[in-house]
């Protein structure tokens, strides 16, 4: 399949789809063609920031929907000043406030028509806004400010997060009605460092993009790429490639080119794994796996490395 970057409408840079995504996108059932909006959550990455949802997962979401003809519209709700994130969201008439345009302006809900509509970092939007914007998910009718009359909302809702919101339901920072208003479908994308298999894949398109043959990524720089657990997740993958084509100068691409934190890395693990018990890294990674009823997870944890890499050892020896 060709789906995670078919909205970019570039042939050339278009790679196969890897298994695990094939998985996300047939969890989600087929949109009923009667409802006006159709609430969604997305959840990223345990608390971490980097994973670049709104360019890479969300549109693949929205081509794989029967809303693929109609527009993508994404909207930070963490960027946006307090006091414009009413007028983006729901538009206003003209002369509705001091500075409005002449014209007014159309609302994120109705550039969206037809298509979806993406509420990027919804944890970070203010209460006042919150019961707004539940009024428009449960009514269907968007009022711009300013007007006397609802304009109809025609479209479908994602709203991504990497906050715990049935945390901030708790303490008072998101509401209860907007979070079980939303939560109609979950889906919770895993960190980098849990989807291995996706590494190589976006370090391919990644060396595209930038104008690099993957085959110049010699094996020990993949192998090194695998053992990293990537706390900046697919950002941080991007950056590094973009550094190795910087600094290659159009040369050989080596080691020495990675960022520190990756070799540091690196050469921290080897450490922890070869001090390990006094043992032969074959025989501590057996025991290991043995002792955790072969729990890769709990394996690696208790040789102080990372799953990656305790995956890459264990191909090593042939375990």
């Amino acid at each position: 399949m060709h789906l995670l970057f078919k909205r970019w409408r570039q042939p050339d840079l278009t790679v196969p789809l890897p298994p695990p995504w094939t998985e996300y996108l047939d969890a989600i059932p087929p949109t009923s063609r009667g409802a006006a909006i159709r609430p969604c959550t997305y959840r990223s990455n345990h608390g971490r920031r980097g994973s670049t949802a709104s360019t890479l997962q969300l549109p693949a979401i929205h081509d794989y929907s029967e809303y693929s003809e109609g527009p993508f519209v994404p909207l930070n709700c963490g960027c946006i000043p307090r006091d414009l994130i009413a007028s983006e969201l729901f538009g206003y008439t003209r002369g509705a406030f001091t500075g409005a345009e002449k014209t007014g302006k159309k609302g994120k809900f109705e550039i969206a028509a037809g298509g979806t509509l993406f509420l990027d970092e919804i944890g970070e939007m203010p209460l006042d806004i919150q019961v707004a914007l539940l009024r428009v998910l449960e009514d269907r009718v968007v009022y711009p400010i300013g007007a006397d009359k609802g304009v109809p909302a025609y479209c479908r809702v994602i709203a991504a997060t990497n906050k715990d919101l049935l945390r901030a339901v708790k303490e008072g920072l998101f509401r209860v009605d907007l979070y079980y208003r939303l939560n109609v479908l979950s889906i919770r994308i895993p960190p980098l460092r849990e989807r291995i298999e996706d590494i190589l894949f976006l370090a391919e398109y990644f060396c595209r993009q930038f104008g690099l043959e993957f085959s110049q990524l010699y094996p020990e720089i993949r192998e090194l790429f695998l053992s990293y657990p990537w706390p900046g997740n697919v950002r941080e993958l991007k950056n590094a490639i973009e550094r190795l084509v910087c600094f290659s100068n159009g040369g050989p691409i080596t080691r020495e080119l990675l960022p520190e934190e990756i070799l540091a890395f690196n050469k921290t693990a080897d450490l922890n794994l070869n001090k390990a018990c006094g043992l032969s890294e074959q025989a501590q990674i057996k025991k290991s796996l043995h002792e955790s009823g072969h729990n890769v997870s709990e394996a690696a944890r208790k040789l102080g490395i990372s799953r990656s890499t305790m995956y890459r050892k264990m191909k090593k020896y042939g375990y």
